[in-house]
């Protein structure tokens, strides 16, 4: 055999045989068959008859399974040019499915030739001209095997590890990861396979790795800008058979391959290949099981609801009404925080303040830790925190970015503390007292450090013995016009005072030894909080909120929180 014949018969998809049986009802010669541009002949007859029967064999080479096998009727003249008197046509891959095809076959007069089928309806007796019983065997040959060349990987995806697309789905960080490492900038080639004979069909993800926070722990965040387009799509297609060749630049990235279904379970390929080998390495993650290769993972489930949707602005209170979640770490450790919703239907977003209160949920925004980048209509948004501080405690603070948009969300947290404890902030304060006034010409006496100072308003407090003999936990909060809150610095000091004394206090009452708590200075803020143990005796203090120039007129709120019972009001009188 010739390398050509050699070549063609290495790469035949299979061979198909066909019997041509006998005739009927159709004076014929001969029949020919045809198979793309292979055409096989019977015998021919002397005489052309309607009854002959044939005993011929026709094989032919399939290279692909494509195209109709083709039968004509033929009827010889010796004067005459030779004339087809009927055709049969059969896609081949009504064969494939088949051991064989044995059957009578109508054949159509040639200016009505139709693709044809053993499972056709009835001819009408215009079209028809005769019958022909064939029998038709496809044999498919064996595959052969696929020899992967570069680092190849077998795994299996479960229901827990199968998590779907990266795209619009919460579910994408069940999916295994594999981290490739590229040494310099080169092309390297991705493959996926799953078996010939599975349901479902897959593709990857190829996504920038940052190594210096994960360290070898599975991705958790992701921003879609981090994922390596593949002809300007964020996957290939999906398939059975999945290649990609990227031009990638040094450094790392992670593979993630993922199935059409969630929760699909069964085996698959995972390959990486470059012409420089020694230049790429491709391992799953995480990277061994050892508490610091592996996340602990924390979740809750909570909703927003119309009493507690308060939406983003943080330059409103309305985000105190927001659900709250204590973070607790026993060490410093690296925090990934994730928030997720089954759809895009919401913005979302969320803030990391640290904690001073454990106990109580926060109604003051200090010392931010973090904050997503925006809002977003997603289905997760993240952020990741490099060694955040620890011990300590950090709230979490899940938004939509409109308020009163009720919905479900998911709280995810992934942290290097592997006794780190996250749980749903809902202790309020027992008590709660709110006045509303207002600094004026006349009595805004600036901060302490005016001799007229004790010119603003002042305001008595009364906290009763604690019912547990226990120090009384007290929060107070100035809170001042939010929309011009950029125009001026607020605070506040907490005096202590005799309980017989009911006037105003004079600036030479107002000493150092009598500051029973204050905030951190004067800031420019909306709103500015202070904190402290009274005894459990309870006791009596005026607060007096200030401006920190002399002179500025506006609106103020003075909220006091605490676990017993206060009585707070404004003091009346004039300083002399």
């Amino acid at each position: 055999m010739s390398e050509t014949g050699q070549l063609k018969e290495k790469l035949a998809f299979g061979s198909l045989e066909v019997r041509v049986l006998e005739v009927r009802e159709l004076p014929v010669h001969l029949f020919v068959v045809r198979y793309e541009l292979a055409e096989k002949a019977t015998e021919i007859k002397k005489h052309a008859s309607a009854t002959h029967t044939f005993q011929d064999v026709l094989n032919f080479k399939i290279m692909r399974m494509h195209g109709d096998v083709e039968v004509e009727a033929w009827h010889k003249h010796k004067l005459f040019k030779d004339k087809m008197v009927g055709y049969f046509r059969i896609p081949l891959r009504e064969l494939e499915n088949q051991e064989v095809l044995n059957g009578w076959f109508p054949l159509s007069q040639p200016d009505k030739t139709k693709i044809a089928s053993p499972h056709t309806s009835e001819k009408s007796e215009e079209d028809k001209a005769g019958e022909v019983r064939l029998e038709m065997k496809l044999t498919l040959n064996e595959k052969p095997k696929e020899i992967l060349h570069g680092i190849v990987i077998n795994d299996n995806w479960t229901a827990e590890t199968s998590g779907g697309s990266l795209i619009n789905n919460r579910h994408w960080t069940k999916n295994h990861q594999f981290l490739l490492t590229v040494e310099k900038d080169m092309d390297v080639t991705v493959r996926l396979r799953l078996p010939e004979n599975s349901i479902e069909r897959g593709s990857f993800y190829v996504v920038k790795y940052d190594s210096s926070f994960y360290q070898g722990r599975p991705k958790r965040v992701l921003d879609t800008s981090e994922i390596i387009k593949v002809e300007n799509f964020f996957c290939p297609i999906t398939s059975l058979s999945v290649d990609s060749t990227m031009a990638l630049q040094a450094g790392e990235y992670i593979v993630i391959p993922f199935t059409e279904a969630k929760d699909y379970a069964g085996p698959f390929t995972i390959n990486a290949y470059s012409k420089d080998i020694d230049s790429i390495d491709f391992i799953k993650l995480p990277k061994s099981d050892k508490p610091e290769d592996t996340w602990t993972e924390l979740s809750i489930e909570g909703q927003w609801t119309e009493q507690t949707a308060g939406g983003g602005d943080i330059l409103t209170l309305a985000w105190t009404k927001n659900p709250q979640y204590v973070l607790t770490l026993t060490k410093s450790a690296d925090v990934a925080i994730v928030l997720s919703q089954d759809n895009t239907a919401q913005s979302i977003g969320f803030y990391v303040i640290k904690q001073t209160d454990v106990n109580h949920q926060a109604v003051s925004y200090d010392e931010e830790i973090a904050r997503t980048d925006g809002f977003k209509y997603t289905c997760s948004i993240g952020t990741k925190l490099p060694r955040l501080p620890g011990p300590g405690s950090y709230v979490i603070i899940p938004a939509t970015f409109d308020p009163d948009i009720v919905g479900q969300f998911v709280v995810n947290i992934y942290s290097g503390d592997s006794d780190a404890t996250l749980k749903f902030m809902d202790k309020q304060w027992n008590a709660r007292k709110e006045i509303t006034s207002e600094w004026t010409e006349q009595n805004s006496g600036g901060a302490p450090n005016f001799d007229t100072f004790a010119q603003n308003p002042q305001f008595s407090l009364k906290v009763s013995a604690s019912p547990s003999n226990s120090a009384v936990s007290l929060l107070v909060q100035l809170i001042q016009d939010s929309v011009r809150f950029e125009e001026a610095s607020i605070g506040f000091l907490i005096l202590k005072r005799d309980p017989e004394n009911k006037a105003l206090l004079t600036q030479e009452e107002i000493t150092e030894p009598s500051v029973a708590g204050k905030p951190n200075g004067w800031v420019q803020k909306m709103d500015v909080v202070c904190s402290l143990e009274v005894p459990e005796t309870g006791g009596n203090y005026v607060i007096i909120p200030s401006t920190f120039k002399q002179g500025v007129t506006r609106p103020f709120q003075l909220i006091v929180y605490a676990d017993t019972d206060i009585e707070l009001s404004q003091i009346e009188g004039k300083q002399e």
